[in-house]
């Protein structure tokens, strides 16, 4: 979308490691939910979280031999892990647990137990021993994860040596009608606890995130940013996410809404031949249009509408919580997994485009504190709409207060000159006095620009000489956007993060 599309974002921020080998019920949504999972105190799962990582450091090594060059089924965590038959997660002597280890290369550098290993002291492997423990004491604790939807998987199943993430038990049960999921009952609360780690582990390690056509690339570049600069400090986020559904340093203000917990299972909705669910639909996924621009669309063919494990819990958690701190509340205008079956409108409200504001917030909240990370602006398109306020230029850049329903409102505005439905109704709202966009749109036009004027010069223009030499003297610390949609083919492999 037009006002998403961004091409620059540069992190400022120390770099703690460097990477090297070795180192080491019913929903809204009329479907037959059977549990619907209330978040335990998030402060008491917390506190155990906190004890466990309380001298393990920042930073961390990884093994460039585990890298995903190339995202993709392959290489993905649900690919990886549903080669291990979860069918029990109780301690370093599982089978599950030394498949895991051996899989990473964590045997070799962190050890069979913890203190092992070539690179013991490495904060990954610290990280390592320390979410272990800290996972395993809430399992017996009795804590009921509350992002355990997200962990529910059966994609990989039907391929021989492949389970569910539940294992080979009966503790989660799937029903399906016409290829849709109507159903999902999750028997036990760490039913999928085990794979969950695994998910965890492989995301952060193997730095495999994948982001191509759920226009999730925001919140997806921060998280491949934590898992380079400080794998163990992305071990610990994950833990928090999974087993209390946020993290400590979102406001009450900005916490996600409750009801994306209970979401349906992106892990279940089948998007290939022959996956569970596909035999009520003659061995066909039933597919929704992708998400992105076109370049990005091309790489996600064959991929999930939406992805599970940390992936997902990480985007998601930070949309709904965006959302909620934009609009003040939790709205049935917000929804974030998107599945055929459900309410068209719904469906089509699920919107994950991101402003350059809502990444510098993400990114200060996760790698640093306010001001950590810096947004370098191009000046040279504020001289092409003749800006000369040089703040002013930088904070329209950003596209503050706008979700991505109002981008996408405002876009179809800007192309069509009406908003048709779902959107009209929160076009309307938004550009009431007061309103989102209409206090955007005030800014800019008291500038004496237009909007479209501002936003296609952000967002199609050519990186600045002043930027550029940024860049290069910080490669390390950089994240760069591009906005490939005008690419030819052949210059766009290796866009999407």
């Amino acid at each position: 979308m037009a006002l998403a599309r961004l091409l620059l974002l540069a992190f400022s921020f120390a770099r703690c490691a460097e990477c090297g080998e070795p180192a080491c019920g019913d929903g809204a949504d009329g479907l037959a939910l059977l549990q619907v999972s209330k978040p335990p105190a998030p402060h008491a799962a917390q506190e155990v979280i906190e004890k466990h990582f309380a001298s393990v450091p920042p930073g961390g090594g990884s093994l460039r031999s585990n890298f995903v060059r190339s995202p993709g089924r392959l290489t993905s965590s649900a690919w990886e892990c549903s080669e291990i038959d979860f069918n029990r997660f109780y301690g370093v002597n599982d089978t599950s647990v030394q498949a895991l280890m051996e899989k990473l290369g964590v045997t070799r550098y962190c050890g069979s137990t913890e203190g092992g290993g070539s690179a013991p002291g490495d904060p990954s492997c610290k990280a390592f021993w320390a979410g272990l423990k800290a996972h395993l004491e809430l399992q017996e604790l009795g804590f009921d994860p509350v992002f355990k939807n997200f962990e529910v998987v059966n994609w990989w199943q039907p391929a021989g040596g492949h389970y569910a993430s539940w294992g080979d038990t009966p503790l989660v049960e799937v029903d399906y009608a016409h290829g849709e999921v109507k159903s999902w009952q999750v028997l036990d609360k760490n039913a999928v606890s085990g794979y969950a780690f695994c998910d965890l582990v492989q995301g952060v390690l193997r730095q495999n995130a994948d982001q191509a056509g759920t226009a999730t690339c925001g919140p997806t570049a921060v998280l491949a940013a934590l898992t380079q600069v400080n794998p163990a400090g992305a071990i610990k986020r994950g833990l928090e996410i999974f087993w209390t559904g946020t993290i400590p340093e979102l406001p009450a203000d900005a916490q996600p809404c409750e009801y994306l917990y209970s979401e349906v299972p992106p892990g279940v909705i089948p998007f290939l031949p022959g996956q569970p669910g596909t035999e009520g639909s003659a061995g066909r996924a039933l597919l929704l249009p992708c998400l992105g621009n076109e370049a990005d669309c091309e790489q996600a063919v064959d991929a999930p509408n939406t992805q599970a494990g940390l992936q997902g819990m990480w985007s998601l958690m930070f949309g709904s919580a965006s959302d909620r701190r934009k609009t003040g509340g939790c709205s049935e205008n917000y929804w974030y997994v998107r599945y055929p079956g459900r309410d068209p409108r719904e469906n089509a409200l699920v919107r994950m485009e991101t402003s350059v504001a809502d990444i510098m917030t993400l990114c200060d909240t996760v790698l640093g504190e306010r001001g950590t990370c810096k947004y370098l602006t191009n000046y040279d398109l504020c001289d092409k709409v003749k800006l000369e306020d040089k703040e002013q230029c930088r904070r329209f850049h950003t596209i503050p207060g706008l979700t991505p329903q109002d981008m996408n409102a405002f876009e179809l505005y800007e192309k069509h000159g009406a908003v048709p439905a779902p959107f009209g109704e929160i076009f309307q709202q938004s550009m009431a006095p007061g309103g989102r966009i209409h206090s955007f749109l005030a800014g800019v036009t008291a500038l004496g620009l237009g909007a479209g004027e501002l936003i296609a010069a952000v967002t199609m223009s050519s990186l600045s000489e002043s930027v550029t030499e940024q860049l290069c003297s910080n490669p390390r610390g950089s994240l760069l956007f591009v906005y490939a949609g005008g690419l030819p083919a052949s210059a766009r492999g290796g866009t999407s993060l």
